[in-house]
């Protein structure tokens, strides 16, 4: 899958990039970073595997992709298929705070 995005990164260290496909294909990095950044979950379509021996992506360059979803699945029908066990625990485990 083609990149969209420039990325700089650490040799020897495994990163990986959220990213929204758009509808030719093409992996576009999301503008926000960070681990406590949920949003960026649920507005991309998955993640950029980056190995330990690259350095650098630039647009044009083929990535693997890991998608969020199995092919066929929309972003609803995801949403749709969260437990209902696992929708009470995340709000009892708001409600704590």
């Amino acid at each position: 899958m083609p990149a969209g995005f420039t990325y700089r990164k650490k040799p020897a260290c495994r990163e990986y990039v959220r990213v929204r496909l758009d509808k030719a294909g093409i992996a576009h990095k999301h503008p926000v970073e960070g681990a406590g950044i949920l949003t960026s979950l649920t507005e991309t379509d998955g993640l950029v595997e980056l190995p330990d021996d690259l350095t650098a992506v630039n647009p044009g360059d083929s990535v693997g992709f890991i998608p969020f979803a199995s092919p066929g699945m929309t972003r609803r029908t995801l949403a749709m298929e969260v437990p209902a066990h696992e929708v009470w625990a995340l709000d009892q485990h708001r409600n704590t705070r």
